[in-house]
C-alpha cells in the first residue's frame, strides 16, 4: 500500500509533510489504479492515450461548421520515472470535460475556399499551479498576515485545434510539440472541402480519428478487441494508398481506434414445448442493455432438437451444450457460426440488421423447413432481438455473442 499517515497521539504535532502525503496518496489514488491496469511502463516521451466510451470527435446536427469532442479521460505516464517504482506507477490522468459544464466540447472550423485538414488535440498539463487563495500565515517571527499562495496542484485538460495549410490536395498538421509539463494527445483530423463555410456541417466521412485508446493490460489476465493499427494510422495500408478527398470519400479499409473493446453476451432460447420462451411468429428484444448498432459480430449458436433441456434444469438425459454431442447432421446437436453487422438494416420490412438466421439451409436441415429463427438488431432503437417463424422452430437454442466496440461515425 502507499504511505499513510497516522495520528497516533493526542495533541501531536502536525507538519507540512503530513498533510501533503494525505493530499498526495488521495488525489492520486485514480491514477494509480490505471497505471496498474495499464501497465505501459517507461518511454520518453511519456506513454499517452485516452479511454472513452465512443468516438471522441462526432458531427452534431447544427449546422454551423462545428463537432463534438465527447467527454474523455486523457493518461499520461509515467513521468519523470526516476526510479522502478515511478516508471511503474508515476503517471497523471485527467478528465476532458466542457468548462461551460455541458456534456460535450464544440471545436468550430474557419470556412476554406481551396482543401484543408485541420488537427484537434487535448493537451495535458501536469502537476501545474492552481489559482491562488488568501490565508492567513503565522510564523514564529510575525503575526498572523493574510497572503496570496497557492494551495493547489492540478492536472488540467484542454482541447485544441491546429489549422492546416490550404492546397488542392492538403497534408495533414503536425501535432504540437511537448514543452515543460505540457503534453500533447492527438484526437483526429478533420477534412475542410473547398466551400466550407461556417454555416456548413461536418460530415462524417470528412472525420479521421487518431486518437490512443488505452487497453487493459494482458499481464491482467484480461483480453480486449482493438483495432489493426494500419487501419487508422498514418502511413498505414489502409491511409497509404487512398487519398482521402471529397471525391474519394473515407478510404475504404479505414476503421477507427474508438471501435475497440468488446461485448460479450450468452444468450438462452427455450423455443418447445408449452412455454416458449419467444412465442411464434413474434419479434421480442432480448437485450437492450447497450446499444447494439454500429458493430461487427461474430455469433456461435447451439441448437439441438425438441426434447433436449437447458443443463441447468434437472429434467431429462440430453442437455443443450453438452460435449457429447458434438458437431453433426439433421436430428443431433450442434454448432454453427455467423459473421455480422449492425451498420446495415438487411432483413426487409425494416426489422433490422440480421446477425445470424437458423433455418433449413444454415442449420444443414437440422430445422425443418418452415422453421427459423434470426438474431438481430433494431437499427431504430439499438436493441437487440429475436425473430421467430410462424411455423413452431421446436427447438432450443444457445447463443454465444461477441461484438466489437462502436464505429460511432460509420456512414
Amino acid at each position: 500500500m502507499e504511505d499513510r499517515f497516522q495520528h497516533t497521539l493526542d495533541g501531536q504535532e502536525v507538519n507540512e509533510i503530513d498533510i501533503n502525503t494525505i493530499a498526495t496518496e488521495a488525489s492520486l489514488v485514480d491514477d494509480y489504479v490505471l497505471s496498474e491496469l495499464f501497465r505501459l511502463g517507461s518511454a520518453s516521451p511519456p506513454n499517452r492515450g485516452i479511454t472513452t466510451s465512443s468516438s471522441v470527435i462526432q458531427d452534431p446536427p447544427l449546422g454551423n461548421a462545428s463537432v463534438f469532442i465527447a467527454p474523455l479521460r486523457a493518461y499520461i505516464g509515467p513521468i519523470s520515472a526516476a526510479n522502478a517504482v515511478d516508471a511503474y506507477k508515476n503517471a497523471r490522468s485527467v478528465v476532458a470535460a466542457n468548462p461551460a459544464g455541458l456534456t460535450s466540447t464544440v471545436v468550430q472550423f474557419p470556412a476554406e475556399a481551396t482543401n484543408r485538414w485541420d488537427l484537434v488535440y487535448v493537451r495535458v498539463d501536469v502537476d501545474v499551479d492552481g489559482p491562488s487563495s488568501l490565508r492567513f500565515v503565522k510564523t514564529s517571527a510575525t503575526a498572523a498576515t493574510q497572503v496570496s499562495i497557492v494551495t493547489l496542484k492540478q492536472t488540467k485538460a484542454t482541447i485544441g485545434r491546429v489549422q492546416g495549410t490550404s492546397a488542392a490536395t492538403p497534408t495533414k498538421p503536425s501535432l504540437p510539440a511537448d514543452s515543460g509539463s505540457s503534453y500533447y494527445i492527438a484526437l483526429g483530423y478533420v477534412f475542410l472541402p473547398a466551400g466550407h463555410t461556417l454555416t456548413t456541417s461536418i460530415p462524417k466521412a470528412n472525420i479521421d480519428e487518431v486518437a490512443p485508446v488505452l487497453q487493459v493490460s494482458r499481464a491482467t489476465g484480461t483480453c480486449s478487441m482493438r483495432v489493426a493499427s494500419g487501419a487508422f494510422q498514418e502511413g498505414g495500408y489502409a491511409l497509404a494508398n487512398e487519398v482521402w478527398s471529397p471525391s474519394n470519400g473515407r478510404p475504404k479499409a479505414y476503421l477507427a481506434p474508438t471501435m475497440g473493446g468488446q461485448e460479450g453476451l450468452t444468450l438462452p432460447l427455450w423455443l418447445q414445448g408449452g412455454r416458449p420462451s419467444v412465442p411464434v411468429n413474434t419479434t421480442a428484444v432480448v437485450d437492450s442493455s447497450v446499444d447494439w448498432r454500429n458493430r461487427i459480430f461474430k455469433v456461435r449458436a447451439v441448437v439441438a432438437p425438441s426434447g433436449t433441456n437447458m443443463p441447468w434444469d434437472s429434467a431429462g438425459a440430453a442437455w443443450l451444450c453438452d460435449g457429447r454431442f458434438p458437431a453433426g447432421g439433421s436430428g443431433s446437436q450442434s454448432f454453427f457460426d455467423f459473421v455480422g453487422n449492425s451498420f446495415h438494416d438487411n432483413s426487409g420490412a425494416a426489422l433490422g440488421a440480421v446477425l445470424a438466421d437458423l433455418n433449413t439451409t444454415t442449420t444443414g436441415a437440422l430445422l425443418s423447413a418452415g422453421k427459423q429463427v434470426r438474431l438481430l438488431v433494431d437499427m431504430s432503437t439499438g436493441a437487440l432481438k429475436i425473430k421467430t417463424s410462424a411455423t413452431d422452430p421446436d427447438a432450443a437454442f444457445f447463443l454465444f455473442i461477441e461484438a466489437t466496440g462502436q464505429f460511432v461515425n460509420a456512414f
